[in-house]
């Protein structure tokens, strides 16, 4: 066996499946000889998934020997929370759970990036965290997740399901001094629980070599007096970050189920292309008013040279703002159900959240004179429009913006693209290049606007042009796009 070329013996080992009849082979195979058990703990510890009650078993297995390090590429690691009753689960979270969880959490993943510090910094890993209780959802086990949905169907159970830490977010309660080069990937898994944001920043600090950064984030949309803590810890968090120098990436995912919200999102921008999902309104990119508003502050955008923004279908416009429902008087005031001491206070906050979901009818569309923001209005999108333009005239550098949003009933889809000279685009071919009196679109700066029939005044128009002649000396080529959808 040991004749046989190392190469040849990972060829067969690769063909051969972890298990025959139920049983695993791989590992009897591992003992024929030295190149059988290279070949096989190749495969077996390429990529793992593990839980936090396997984390001493994880720490011992690549200890001894320490080679095998080098054979890990991808680990997922979910840390199991805190179980709680079936009387609890027709609670929300309270304090006393929050802060149980956050405490588990923090423990696991310190103990992981200690061990994971220890590793040679040449490693390339992807890491990967969830988080869960063995009472949310099917991992209470399906039959059961099964039974209980339909003893509440019938009104014979209590239970809220993930409702229950919909508004709970994991804070990570322990520094992490350690620094672990091997991980050059990672990501923590979206949903149904989350970390608070200033804490996924605290997460990717300890990663030097990261390539991306990820930061995906559930906002808690009908509680702004929660959001706006939670983004200005997020805010407060970014500044002082500094980004891997690997990084160029970094993504940024708003996850926004309700209408009635302001936006608080302002950060420094730490990689050369932001990815952004979630509402978009004009003080991302410029201030509209107050101090701001004639200040240059390009120094926070500096580094970006490609920005995508996916508004999440909605248009916002502060000045156009839906009021409140009037039974929900001082709302930006309440904290989410399970923030609150009293079960009356929580089934309050719970009643006012609900009070502004948007009725659906049969086939599962917001009924109509709902759409609240769906449309992109002139209140709204010229503004926005103004703001990214001022943003580019005041920004040369960043080579490329693009917005878009579906529009709802399959009315197809709204969106802004924005190319300097020399930037390829997927719509150059559209360009009338006699009515812009210009052979090569590729040596202009090009906006593109696929909006169906809407378009905005000449005004607009003319600021939008005026995009190239600041930072280019000619006028940029504006074309509206026919429908491509």
């Amino acid at each position: 066996m040991e004749r046989l070329p190392q190469e040849l013996v990972a060829k067969v080992a690769g063909y051969l499946p972890d298990r025959h009849e139920g049983k695993r082979i791989r590992p009897a195979l591992a003992t024929l000889s030295h190149s059988w058990q290279y070949a096989i703990e190749t495969l077996t510890f390429k990529s793992l998934h593990i839980t936090s009650d396997q984390l001493g078993r994880f720490f011992s297995v690549f200890a001894n020997p320490v080679a095998r390090r080098d054979f890990l590429r991808d680990l997922h690691l979910d840390v199991v929370l805190p179980r709680y009753s079936d009387e609890d689960c027709a609670k929300y979270e309270t304090v006393d759970d929050r802060a149980a969880n956050s405490h588990v959490f923090s423990h696991h993943i310190s103990a992981l990036l200690q061990e994971l510090s220890q590793w040679p910094s040449g490693g390339k890993l992807n890491l990967v965290v969830g988080m869960y209780s063995l009472m949310d959802g099917a991992h209470r086990g399906l039959d059961k997740f099964d039974h209980d949905r339909y003893e509440v169907s019938v009104g014979r159970r209590h239970d809220i399901f993930d409702d229950r830490y919909r508004y709970s977010y994991i804070r990570v309660t322990d520094a992490f001094p350690a620094v672990v080069p091997c991980v050059t990937s990672f990501y923590v898994h979206s949903g149904p629980r989350f970390l608070d944001p200033a804490s996924l920043v605290a997460l990717t600090a300890a990663f030097p070599n990261l390539e991306r950064i990820n930061w995906p984030y559930e906002d808690p949309v009908y509680f702004p007096a929660l959001r706006r803590q939670q983004m200005h810890e997020f805010a407060s968090a970014v500044a002082s970050f500094q980004p891997p120098p690997a990084c160029k990436t970094c993504t940024y995912i708003l996850t926004c189920r309700g209408t009635h919200t302001r936006r608080d999102f302002r950060i420094s921008i730490p990689a050369t292309r932001l990815d952004y999902e979630g509402p978009i309104d004009p003080t991302l990119f410029w201030a509209l008013r107050g101090p701001s508003l004639d200040t240059d502050d390009t120094c926070s955008w500096k580094s970006l040279l490609v920005f995508k923004g996916l508004p999440g279908d909605r248009f916002y416009d502060e000045e156009s703002d839906v009021p409140l429902p009037p039974d929900a008087e001082g709302l930006p005031l309440l904290l989410p159900p399970g923030y609150y001491d009293s079960d009356e206070q929580n089934a309050a906050a719970a009643a006012a959240a609900k009070s502004m979901e948007m009725p659906e009818d049969d086939e599962g569309f917001i009924v109509e004179g709902c759409e609240f923001r769906w449309l992109p209005r002139d209140e709204a999108v010229l503004p926005l429009l103004a703001a990214v333009a001022r943003r580019l005239t005041r920004t040369p550098s960043l080579q490329s913006v693009y917005l878009e949003t579906a529009l709802p009933r399959d009315k197809g889809v709204w969106f802004f693209s924005y190319q300097a000279p020399g930037e390829m685009s997927d719509w150059d071919e559209y360009v009338d290049c006699e009515g812009s009196a210009c052979n090569d679109p590729l040596s202009r700066a090009r906006v593109f606007l696929h909006a169906e029939d809407w378009r905005p005044d000449e005004g607009s128009v003319a600021m939008l042009r005026g995009i190239g002649k600041v930072c280019y000396g000619e006028d940029a080529i504006v074309t509206f796009l026919p429908s491509l959808y």
